[in-house]
């Protein structure tokens, strides 16, 4: 019979590469789910696991069961995987062995941890997880015992990241609690906190999350095979990791744009890009989280109509729009 580090080192070797196919990584992500579920005693669902979520003033902390199901978003994971794994071996360099790695919000399958131990040599990184939930706590721990990846845990612990003062300060804190569009989970809190938490010169991840507005045909946007027209409106907000620990936290973000003049009409877009370091990004459609939010309720616009898009922190982080006029 396969052991559980066997059987993790071959779920992760695809997710790990950035040649491998897509069907590859998909196959690869439901494997890793199915063997998490299976360590740790839970149906091959994850039924079992919690899935009410944390309310903070920052933002909604996922529970349990929607957290190990981002897992399955297997570009997602590939791609944080991937830059965390370069992110790693740059702080190395940087900062010599062992490389101190804080990870907020692990969930109870830590897919940012587990696969990485079966490629990063023993002593050469430390990991931090945290999560706001028991459950999720106690699960990562099984896991980690389960597939032989202690050694590169320095600790596990039940905590909220905002108020948590680690033991030794990190040289790389990754942070992937994000829907589309900024909104709902406190990523854009969480990153600016723990930048602040870093080792001078760390590296927070991801290195660069952008919104922009845009303009767009639905039919060509959304269509099989159609080839998209977008008139670009503007960038919204741009969040660099390592630069968010000199600035006070982002509160809000705005965005004044009139539709130009011969643009085709269209409905407004928020789009979202994501750099987790270096060549390793998430682009339009490859992910849930960038998938484009369109604003249906400014409606479609003409050349010449002038809107406002707004994000705003607090405790449900959300993009508001309207429509200023003509």
């Amino acid at each position: 019979m396969t052991l559980p580090r066997e059987r993790l080192a071959a779920c992760a070797a695809p997710l790990l590469d950035p040649a491998a196919p897509a069907g590859e990584q998909r196959a690869a992500a439901q494997g890793l789910f199915a063997l998490c579920c299976e360590l740790a005693g839970l149906p091959r669902d994850g039924a079992g696991l919690a899935d009410e979520p944390s309310l903070l003033p920052q933002g909604r902390a996922l529970g349990p069961l929607s957290a190990a199901r981002c897992l399955l978003d297997f570009a997602r994971t590939a791609a944080f995987l991937q830059g965390l794994r370069a992110a790693v071996d740059a702080a190395g360099g940087r900062f010599g062995a062992p490389v101190e790695v804080l990870y907020a919000g692990c969930g109870p399958f830590a897919p940012l941890f587990l696969p990485l131990t079966t490629v990063l040599p023993a002593g050469s990184a430390r990991f931090t997880l945290l999560d706001l939930h028991e459950q999720s706590v106690v699960t990562v721990l099984r896991l980690a015992a389960a597939c032989g990846a202690e050694p590169w845990l320095a600790e596990a612990s039940v905590a909220d990241a905002f108020a948590f003062e680690p033991r030794r300060r990190p040289h790389v804190a990754v942070v992937e609690t994000m829907q589309r569009a900024l909104e709902h989970e406190p990523q854009a809190a969480l990153m600016g906190q723990l930048a602040r938490r870093l080792e001078p010169g760390g590296l927070v991840l991801p290195e660069v999350i952008e919104l922009s507005v845009a303009l767009a045909d639905l039919g060509r946007e959304l269509g099989a095979g159609a080839e998209r027209r977008r008139t670009p409106l503007g960038l919204l907000l741009r969040l660099e990791g390592d630069a968010l620990g000199a600035s006070p936290l982002v509160q809000e973000a705005r965005l004044r744009s009139r539709v130009p003049e011969g643009a085709p009409p269209g409905h407004a877009l928020v789009l979202t890009h994501v750099r987790v370091h270096g060549c390793h990004a998430l682009g339009d459609y490859d992910s849930g989280i960038t998938y484009p939010l369109v604003l249906h309720a400014l409606g479609l616009l003409d050349p010449g109509c002038e809107i406002e898009v707004a994000w705003r922190a607090g405790r449900d982080p959300a993009i508001e729009a309207r429509l200023l006029g003509a």
